[in-house]
């Protein structure tokens, strides 16, 4: 074999060396690049499933929890009664779940449920949509509100404290007149108007004392409206018989005690409607997240 042959022969492993050269770094490229985008893969997916698994498992321990928490408001609102004597109780649910959950953000949630191949098939599905709407915004405002529940029945419950304490010391004085009333004309001679007159508040009087539930605001403030009443409706006759009745006194403390009870009446009535609704809005939020548990968590209840 001369020389310029096996210089050509030579040139040609050269060339083919090259190429495979290039062919080999291309390939450990490639399959580098592969298995770098696999496993970037592979650890979203991985995350997206956490999180899902993390949803399911929390979302039932949030539902009961807020099932808890209804029951708690509405026992709460039992005991908002102007008659009632019963310590005012509150049931306060705490639900760390809820900040495992908002924790996420909202961003790495949706991706939980509307990206990659395992979701191809629901981005577009409205139904899921809403019911991720729903949920997000749920929790969101849970997490704002539900700390601040037990701080709203402490202060509902001092208002309706300051509230009895007004109104039970008008009462007081109330019945203090009444009674002193009562009490100095007895069998006292007079007219037959006067006597009349008297009979009114007396009977009043005895029908409050008689009935067994004398102590409730409403029962004393019935006997306050028929002192009232009486008076109004005999305003000559007490006019008259001056010296034996101070009309001014007794009617401006009826009248101020029945302004209290009102007052209060008034206040219990508006927050047991504000507590009521409380209620219904945690209703709604149980009905969203079991909507929620059911076509996305794949939830059976």
């Amino acid at each position: 074999m001369d020389s310029s042959t096996f210089e050509i022969i030579k040139g040609q492993f050269v060339k083919i060396d090259t190429i495979l050269t290039v062919i080999i770094t291309i390939s450990v490229f490639a399959c580098g690049f592969l298995v770098n985008g696999l496993i970037k893969e592979l650890t979203k997916y991985s995350e997206r499933a956490f999180n899902r698994r993390l949803v399911k498992f929390n979302i039932t321990a949030i539902i009961n929890a807020l099932e808890e928490q209804i029951n708690g408001i509405k026992l709460f609102d039992n005991f908002l009664n102007i008659d009632s004597n019963e310590p005012k109780i509150v049931r306060h649910k705490s639900i760390p779940q809820l900040n495992a959950i908002v924790s996420i953000k909202y961003h790495e949630l949706y991706k939980a449920y509307f990206v990659g191949p395992e979701n191809i098939f629901f981005r577009a599905d409205p139904i899921r949509i809403q019911c991720f709407s729903d949920f997000w915004s749920t929790m969101y405002h849970l997490e704002e509100t539900h700390e601040s529940f037990i701080g709203e029945a402490k202060e509902i419950i001092d208002n309706i404290q300051k509230h009895n304490g007004k109104r039970n010391q008008a009462a007081g004085k109330a019945i203090d007149s009444i009674e002193k009333f009562r009490i100095t004309n007895h069998e006292v001679n007079t007219t037959a108007d006067f006597a009349a007159f008297y009979g009114l508040i007396q009977t009043a009087v005895i029908e409050w004392q008689q009935n067994e539930n004398r102590v409730h605001p409403s029962v004393a403030n019935e006997l306050f409206n028929k002192v009232v009443t009486a008076i109004q409706q005999n305003t000559a006759v007490c006019v008259a018989h001056s010296n034996l009745i101070d009309v001014v006194g007794i009617s401006s403390e009826a009248n101020e005690a029945i302004h209290e009870y009102i007052n209060q009446y008034n206040y219990i009535d508006a927050t047991s409607a504000s507590i009521k609704n409380k209620a219904k809005n945690y209703e709604a939020y149980v009905a969203k997240l079991k909507y929620f548990g059911k076509h996305l968590c794949e939830i059976k209840y």
